[in-house]
């Protein structure tokens, strides 16, 4: 017996579960239905007639309990064909004789439709209707200060209805309102009438020019799929009867026809909204912000997608019309299911919105992600100092210097990981991420600029030490200049780079379009590039280097620093003139440091009344004194001779080179040398000339002179 009770259960359970399976199965064939527009008209999705796969929908109960009640009923029973005798129902026909048949009561109900439906009246929320049942009449407003003659009340067995003398006037009601909108319509364009048969035989025919397309701005609600979600779920989640113009635009009516009235849209958007909740939870970081991006699909985690946005034609986007057109049926499948899109209310803390529609987590996880970066960077910074302070005890200057520079940006470079690693974090829209993304792109650009700006200081310390271990002081010239070249082609190629990045064009764009200003800076920086030119000559040339003594245009001194504009002379009186490169690259320059020697050539003048062997006697002395003289060369012995008779002496020449040139010691030997010389000189009686004139007098008996001095 036992046996036959377990058999009993296991086929009972094989059962329930192959039910389940197959329930299962055809709720899920439910949730995936085929777009119409994909099927032919009349058809359904298996090919089978429509009328015979579509289950017809349950009619709406008539409830007349109160106004807003006997409403509802109403407009929902016009807007479902198999109710129609529910919305009868909310009509009082007692003022009309004879009584209308079921016919003539159908006509009516669809003339008040028209005349509650139409635009020219203003639409009427639900929470404007009352709901005591015993309450006041309602009467729909003809406009924002005037009551219409549309009035529905409570009648004498106690439900509400629209009032008999309302269903009396409909026809002329209606008539009034179809008069009004026929004179308050734009007037069609008028066209020229075209004849035919007036072509000429074998001449074409005249293409007339296509007009020019409008272009049409897209509103703010429609220019990407996360707006259009955006606006249906906080509209109808706020049910602001204000803004629903705002959600039927974002729905596609074009697959329903008729297109349903401004009372049934309200349903549809909310049956839409109530299937939405119900799907998946809703992440705008997921939904794309792009205006030109592809078509978005719903639910994103799941393979069955039924809800689509997408960009019309017109530039907008909607809910697409195959969506629109399925939104009673996937209200049927979804309405009993749970709820996974909560109000904002009743989500906890961290995950209701703060911010621009970023939920509190999200701006805590931006804050968190840079505070750790700047913790970060200023722990990674202090090591690099600590390690370029012990590089420059053992004279590694190069990578002290490097690591001082990598010290100095790599806060910078935490911070701008971290901006891009939160960024992802934030819900933003398609213009403020735009503009985020080029702050990025360009604080991005300046710190690389940065980065490159003091590593030029690691080029400069290496050429330096190339300079020493060289002995070359033209080397010492060339680290300024390398130093200033590359500075300035750094911020050259930054100033590019945040060029495009702003104006999203390629540089050869961007050159082209500074060609009047790249022409009106040339013209004013020529100077400037005819220095730098100068500079480059003056290091190809190498006229002279840092410490040389030269002479330039009466200037005397040690050139001081050769930069990328000008030259620095530390003139012999201390003054410090500063000549430009252009200028020296087409000046003579006397270089005094890079003599080999200093020469001398004396004049020494004795008198004419010096006799000849004294003459000789001052030759022979100054022979004396210059031979094997300090500073001497074989190859540049001293020479001296009796050189010339001038006016008023004999004058003696001594030229001697004084070797290295050493200007000090030069004039030590050249002072013990005088000294000699006068004292030579003196011992033997020789007399040097002075500055002196003699006046000869000639007398004659022509010319007595007078010497009596009247």
């Amino acid at each position: 017996m036992w046996r036959c009770w377990i058999l009993a259960l296991a086929t009972t359970t094989c059962v329930l579960w192959l039910g389940s399976f197959s329930l299962e199965s055809a709720l899920f064939a439910q949730e995936a239905p085929i777009p119409s527009s994909a099927v032919p008209a009349g058809e359904a999705a298996d090919g089978a007639p429509s009328s015979e796969k579509e289950k017809p929908r349950e009619p709406v109960p008539v409830v007349l309990t109160n106004a807003r009640e006997a409403v509802r009923t109403f407009i929902t029973g016009m807007e479902r064909e198999n109710n129609v005798d529910g919305a009868i129902e909310a009509m009082d026909f007692s003022a009309i004789e004879p009584a209308p048949d079921k016919a003539e009561k159908v006509a009516l109900a669809k003339r008040l439709m028209e005349v509650i439906d139409c635009d020219q009246l203003p639409m009427v929320v639900e929470e404007q209707i009352g709901v005591e049942a015993d309450g006041p009449p309602f009467a729909f407003p003809l406009d924002e200060e005037r009551k219409s003659e549309i009035v529905v009340a409570r009648c004498e067995d106690g439900l509400w209805r629209f009032t008999a003398q309302t269903v009396s006037k409909v026809t002329a009601i209606h008539a009034l309102i179809v008069k009004t909108v026929a004179e308050t319509a734009e007037p069609a364009e008028v066209t020229e009438p075209v004849t035919l048969g007036t072509e000429k035989p074998g001449e074409p025919e005249a293409e007339t020019p296509a007009p020019p397309k409008a272009t049409v701005e897209v509103p703010e609600h429609l220019q990407c799929a996360r707006r259009v979600m955006r606006t249906l779920m906080d509209v109808m989640g706020e049910e602001d009867s204000k803004q629903y113009d705002l959600v039927f635009a974002s729905l596609d009516f074009s697959l329903i026809d008729p297109e349903p009235g401004r009372y049934a849209k309200p349903d549809m958007a909310r049956h839409l909204k109530h299937v939405i909740d119900r799907m998946e939870l809703i992440d705008y970081a997921k939904i794309s912000n792009d205006p030109e991006g592809s078509t978005f699909f719903f639910p994103v985690e799941s393979e069955n997608q039924p809800i689509k946005i997408s960009r019309g034609e017109d530039g907008a986007w909607r809910f697409s019309a195959e969506t629109v057109a399925q939104i009673e049926n996937l209200y049927q499948i979804y309405k009993d299911r749970p709820i996974v899109n909560v109000r904002e209310s009743e989500k906890p803390w961290y995950d209701r919105e703060l911010l621009l529609g970023n939920e509190t987590w999200r701006i805590l996880a931006l804050f968190i992600v840079i505070f750790i970066a700047l913790v970060a960077g200023q722990a990674v910074r202090s090591v690099m100092r600590l390690w370029a302070a012990k590089l420059e005890q053992r004279n590694r200057t190069v990578l002290s210097v490097a690591a001082q520079t990598i010290g100095k940006t790599v806060v910078p470079i935490f911070l701008l990981i971290a901006l891009s690693t939160a960024i992802q974090f934030l819900v933003l829209e398609f213009a403020v991420e735009d503009t985020v993304k080029a702050v990025i792109h360009v604080v991005f650009t300046l710190l690389v600029g940065y980065i490159l700006f003091r590593m030029v200081d690691v080029i400069v310390e290496f050429l330096r030490q190339l300079a020493v271990k060289s002995g070359s002081t033209l080397n010492d010239m060339l680290v300024p200049i390398v130093s200033t070249s590359l500075r300035l082609s750094v911020i050259v190629l930054v100033l590019l780079e945040i060029m495009e990045a702003l104006s999203d064009k390629p540089p050869s764009s961007v050159i082209a379009g500074l060609g009047a200003g790249g022409l009106a800076i040339g013209l004013a920086a020529q100077d400037t590039i005819k220095n730098f030119f100068g500079s480059m000559m003056i290091y190809a040339d190498r006229p002279f280097e840092l410490g040389d003594r030269i002479v330039i245009d009466g200037h005397d001194g040690p050139v001081e620093s050769v930069g990328f504009r000008s030259t620095r002379i530390r003139t012999l009186d201390g003054h410090l003139v500063t000549v430009p490169n252009g200028e020296m690259a087409y000046k003579t320059i006397q270089n005094v440091g890079k003599r080999p020697y200093i020469r001398r050539i004396m004049n020494i003048r004795v008198a004419y009344d010096t006799p000849p062997e004294k003459v000789r006697r001052a030759l022979a002395i100054l022979r004396e004194l210059l031979t094997d003289h300090e500073g001497m060369k074989e190859e540049f012995p001293p020479r001296v001779f009796l050189h010339d008779f001038l006016e008023t002496a004999i004058n003696i020449r001594a030229i001697y080179w004084f070797h290295p040139p050493a200007y000090w010691d030069y004039c030590d030997f050249s002072e013990g040398l005088n000294l000699e010389i006068v004292e030579r000189f003196g011992a033997a009686g020789i007399r040097f000339a002075l500055p002196a004139q003699r006046l000869f007098l000639e007398s004659g008996p022509e010319k007595p002179v007078d010497l009596s001095g009247s």
